[in-house]
């Protein structure tokens, strides 16, 4: 449509410029013939050059803004970061922020991959994925391989246990050797525990692997069948025992790093989306958003503002 308006208006310049030239060969005063020929002529020119501007900028308006599909691979089973509601809808803490940064990031198409948790890494690796978003913890390991965003939430980890009475408010992995720990293969837990034992070989902390879904961990631990388990302060009581009614005593477990933070992650080379990413994050955190959001999933305002300032 837009075309067809310029040549409408190309016409118009075009007859408007015939129509002049034909009065000036009927005017009765052949001495001024040159001039009006060369006022004319130069109006003309005018003309076509401003419709030629009008061209270029109606062409400029028209030009599509390249739209980029960007795969976000996410676990799906985790709450309250990741999870499939009862409508089966993916909705969660992370979901949710993703959203909302894509919401206004119009250069990009988001898209959910649902996969498995190790399948987040793996197909980042594979280029399957262009960003993971599953309350991913810092390694060194993940840093080497991966692109951090700022930090999305303060990670706190407590241990659960129904037949351990934990006598103090915070632990260190030096006080878990006492005590068999249930852990999932690859999580930020497990990757601390074999670090520190790797650190200690004679005196290390006895594991015990599950590839178990969480839900079913904590059933175990609440049986009494595994005696110890850790994972985030927000996930147990934000989301588990509220579900499911569980009552395991508990303890602050220290790693000795200081305050530990969760991330989304880009691949290599995703360098220009990341920075998009953290802007629209940035903003959302600081003006109260992703609070709300953390309200709402978690049931308190766990976002990391001091790492803002």
């Amino acid at each position: 449509m837009k075309k067809r308006v310029l040549t409408f208006l190309l016409a118009g310049v075009f007859a408007s410029a015939g129509a002049l030239a034909g009065c000036a060969q009927k005017d009765t005063k052949p001495a001024q013939e040159p001039a009006v020929e060369k006022e004319v002529v130069a109006e003309t020119k005018e003309e076509e050059v401003k419709a030629e501007e009008t061209v270029e900028e109606t062409v400029a308006e028209a030009e599509p803004v390249e739209v980029r599909e960007i795969h976000v691979a996410t676990g799906g089973h985790t709450k309250p970061w990741t999870f499939v509601d009862e409508n089966e809808n993916l909705v969660g803490y992370d979901i949710e922020i993703v959203e909302e940064v894509f919401s206004r990031l119009p250069q990009y198409e988001l898209v959910f991959d649902v996969v498995e948790f190790s399948s987040i890494f793996t197909g980042l690796d594979a280029g399957y994925y262009q960003m993971g978003a599953n309350n991913i913890a810092l390694t060194e390991e993940r840093q080497a391989k991966y692109l951090y965003s700022v930090p999305k939430v303060k990670s706190e980890e407590i241990l659960l246990s129904s037949t351990i009475d934990f006598d103090k408010d915070t632990y260190t992995l030096d006080d878990v050797t006492q005590w068999v720990y249930t852990l999932e293969p690859g999580s930020s837990h497990t990757t601390e525990v074999e670090k520190y034992n790797e650190a200690h070989p004679d005196n290390p902390i006895e594991i015990n692997y599950t590839e178990e879904q969480v839900p079913v961990i904590l059933q175990n631990v609440q049986d009494g069948k595994y005696e110890l388990f850790s994972t985030q302060k927000a996930m147990y009581f934000g989301a588990y025992q509220k579900e499911f009614g569980f009552d395991l005593n508990y303890a602050a477990l220290d790693y000795g790093r200081g305050q530990a933070y969760s991330y989304f992650i880009a691949a290599k080379g995703e360098e220009q989306l990341l920075e998009d990413f953290n802007t629209v994050l940035t903003e959302l955190i600081k003006d109260g958003t992703v609070g709300k959001i953390s309200e709402k999933y978690i049931g308190e305002d766990l976002v990391p503002y001091e790492a803002f300032e």
